[in-house]
C-alpha cells in the first residue's frame, strides 16, 4: 500500500502510472457486473415489472452503470418493456455528472466540503459512459440543506442512512412530475453519528 496526497483522481492517477494492481471498484468490471443484481432485485421485487423511476446517488459512477445495465439486458432478454427512468442525484458541490447533462458550468472544488462525502468524484474517470447512461434518463442536484432535511424525514420512518444516500429522497422531492419511484439508500447512518 502507497499513501498518495492529493484527491481522489491524483490517487488513481499514481496507481495507474505505478505499473502495479490498481484496486480500484471503478475500474474493475466484476464490481459492475455485480451491481447489474440490484436492477434484478427491484424487478423481482416489483413482480417482474420495473418502477417508472430509479433514483441513485452518483459520484463515480459504478452504481449507475451497473444498474443501467441490469436494466438493458432485461429489456434486451424481454424479462422487462419499458425501461425505468434513470434519475442521477448529485450534490451541488460535486456535480460533475449533471453539469454537462444539464449544459450548466461547473468548476471542481479545491476542497469538498459537502455532507454528502461519499459522491465526492469530481472529474471521474468513467465520466462519458455516465453521460450516455442518462441520456434517457434525468441528472438533479440537490444542497445540503436538502439533504439533511431528506436524511431528518428518513430517520423519522425509521432509516438511519449516511447523508449521501438521503440525496436520493431530496432529488425526489425536488421533481415536479413525480411517478412510481425506487429510492436506493446505499449506506448505513451508522457511519454518521
Amino acid at each position: 500500500m502507497v499513501k498518495v496526497d492529493g484527491k481522489r483522481e491524483d490517487v488513481e492517477l499514481a496507481a495507474e502510472m505505478s505499473g502495479m494492481y490498481h484496486a480500484s471498484h471503478v475500474l474493475e468490471p466484476h464490481f459492475r457486473d455485480g451491481i447489474r443484481s440490484l436492477a434484478y432485485e427491484i424487478v423481482r421485487d416489483f413482480d417482474w415489472k420495473p418502477p417508472k423511476e430509479i433514483y441513485l446517488p452518483v459520484s463515480a459512477g459504478t452504481l449507475l452503470l451497473g444498474v443501467h445495465e441490469g436494466f438493458k439486458h432485461m429489456l434486451r432478454e424481454g424479462i422487462i418493456r419499458d425501461m425505468p427512468r434513470i434519475v442521477a442525484v448529485q450534490s451541488e458541490q460535486v456535480s460533475p455528472l449533471c453539469s454537462r447533462v444539464n449544459h450548466e458550468d461547473y468548476i471542481p472544488p479545491e476542497k469538498v466540503t459537502s455532507i454528502a462525502d461519499a459522491l465526492v468524484s469530481t472529474s471521474p474517470t468513467l465520466l462519458p459512459e455516465m453521460i450516455e447512461a442518462i441520456k434517457e434518463g434525468e441528472c438533479v442536484t440537490v444542497s445540503d440543506d436538502e439533504i439533511i432535511d431528506a436524511w431528518k424525514e428518513l430517520a423519522r420512518k425509521g432509516l438511519l442512512v449516511e447523508y449521501s444516500s438521503a440525496t436520493t429522497l431530496a432529488g425526489y422531492k425536488k421533481r415536479k412530475d413525480k411517478e412510481m419511484a425506487v429510492l436506493v439508500l446505499t449506506g448505513s447512518g451508522l457511519k454518521t453519528i
